[in-house]
């Protein structure tokens, strides 16, 4: 059965090449030996340290801690970091094109530097069992707690994995370095968010026998399934050719978390509403900022699935999923718009005080993400890109800064005079006062500046894109067409075959 299925290809094509390359690299490298054997030899001072304080069970709450502090720190922190390389070593040596010649696409590229990564982690986690088992015969150990234990380790691993693999596409080992400090701190404001939640308060066994079980699990494996495919998404982007399209996929990743955070607050559990909110609010930001930096493809094929759909459906791609910032205006105004208005849907505080507030914040963010390209489509600048996205952010930042300061000093009222900034209205956030006349004013002029800049985006911006788009969609429903003739006429001369015979 094996063999009729594989005809003459070997069992080992049908595995990613790329995880079978970097597994054989992995395991004859000095670091994961080093890292194995330095694992290894940890536990051997732990048994020791087992067996001198078997008689003494007060000491087993501290065994305990030494075991999975060492597990811990391999699994959330070793682990990970070694992944800052994966991709980036193929940018220093010039190896990429040759990963690309090999007809694989930079998904695959990207999920099997992943899975590598992942088998490593498993690799050492296996050779750990003996020790778990020596800790149940040596104490009053649960071994089921010590497994779901493990899971969980195993899941953050997963998520702290990908994570190093998004960053590992950053071109400069220190920019890397200071990336990798960055995602440090991001892990530490996650664990502080989970540690008020009843998620890490509570007993692991607890989640398996509660009641909440089949709600709780399921959500948050879809949450970080859909985390996960967007962290990989963009580090697929960032080494993929034009042909193909990364940023509609990023858009539908974006969508289905927005789901699971309204099914998280309708399922009313602690634990999967922090962690909806905080996923959420970091891929809705990092989403946006792609939407507003990447240019149109001009390569028909890019468009050829969007026009196999109904007259409807190609109308919506065209407003909301086409690649490039035009639509990824639209986009990016939809999701704000639907993530304020569940908010208000779901908010039960009875706290109308705080509304103005939120909404300045919503349209100083709105703001802040359509000014640039806006300015980019006023003075005509093409190929703009993050790099010159995030400097137009910066300046306007420091101006903000600068005003602060000199009203502190001064007591100058200069930063009134920016309420029609948008990063303006968002860093003086903390310290208008409610239902006060600044807060109006600010409220009006960045609502006037989103409005504005959309306006400029929408109508000017692909207004000078149309007869482009037009062409464009014209070659990739011709070249649909081409192939839907080539099928039918395969599907003819199949079906003629047995007739002639």
């Amino acid at each position: 059965m094996l063999k009729r299925l594989l005809g003459n290809r070997e069992s080992s094509d049908l595995v990613n090449p790329v995880l079978l390359k970097e597994l054989k690299q992995a395991v004859r490298s000095k670091q994961f030996v080093g890292v194995f054997v330095t694992v290894q030899i940890a536990m051997i001072l732990f048994v020791i340290f087992v067996m001198a304080a078997a008689t003494g069970a007060s000491n087993m709450e501290e065994i305990n801690a030494f075991f999975w502090s060492i597990v811990g720190v391999y699994l959330l922190f070793i682990l990970p970091l070694s992944g800052l390389n994966a991709l980036g070593r193929e940018f220093d040596d010039a190896r990429l094109d040759l990963l690309q010649l090999s007809c694989m696409r930079s998904r695959g590229i990207v999920f099997g530097k992943w899975l590598s990564l992942n088998f490593q982690g498993l690799l050492v986690v296996l050779s750990l069992l003996p020790y778990i088992v020596l800790r149940y015969f040596t104490g009053a150990v649960n071994p089921l707690y010590d497994l779901i234990t493990l899971s969980i380790l195993l899941y953050f691993s997963l998520i702290f994995s990908g994570l190093a693999i998004c960053v590992s596409v950053v071109k400069g080992k220190i920019l890397r370095v200071l990336v990798a400090i960055g995602l440090c701190i991001g892990v530490i404001i996650l664990v502080n968010i989970f540690d008020n939640t009843s998620l890490l308060r509570s007993n692991p066994l607890d989640i398996i026998t509660g009641d909440n079980f089949y709600v709780i699990v399921p959500l948050i494996l879809l949450i970080t399934i859909l985390s996960g495919g967007l962290l990989l998404e963009f580090a697929s982007a960032r080494i993929s050719p034009l042909a193909e399209n990364h940023e509609t996929p990023k858009r539908f990743y974006l969508i289905g978390l927005f789901i699971m955070w309204c099914l998280a607050y309708l399922t009313q559990q602690e634990a999967t509403m922090a962690l909806a909110l905080f996923s959420l609010s970091l891929a809705l930001i990092a989403v946006s900022i792609s939407c507003m930096v990447n240019e149109p493809v001009a390569l028909p094929g890019i468009y050829c699935p969007f026009l196999r759909r109904g007259s409807v459906l190609r109308a919506l791609s065209r407003i909301f999923l086409y690649p490039g910032w035009p639509s990824g205006a639209s986009f990016v105004v939809m999701m704000f718009a639907a993530y304020t208005a569940t908010v208000f849907y779901f908010d039960r505080s009875g706290s109308p005080g705080n509304t103005p507030k939120f909404m300045l914040m919503i349209l100083g963010v709105v703001g802040s993400l359509l000014m640039p390209r806006a300015i980019f489509v006023i003075f005509r600048m093409r190929n703009g890109g993050v790099r010159l996205f995030m400097l137009v952010q910066l300046v306007l930042i420091c101006v903000c800064v600068l005003a602060m300061l000199t009203e502190e000093v001064k007591k100058w009222p200069i930063t009134d005079g920016l309420f029609w900034l948008p990063q303006a209205g968002v860093l003086c956030l903390g310290l208008i006062k409610n239902n006060s006349t600044q807060l109006d004013l600010y409220l009006i002029g960045n609502a006037a500046v989103a409005i504005f800049s959309y306006i400029i985006i929408i109508v000017v911006g692909s207004a000078r894109m149309k007869a482009q788009q037009s062409a464009l969609e014209a070659q990739a429903q011709a070249i649909n067409e081409r192939k839907k003739a080539e099928q039918q006429a395969t599907a003819d001369a199949a079906h003629a075959e047995p007739i002639e015979a």
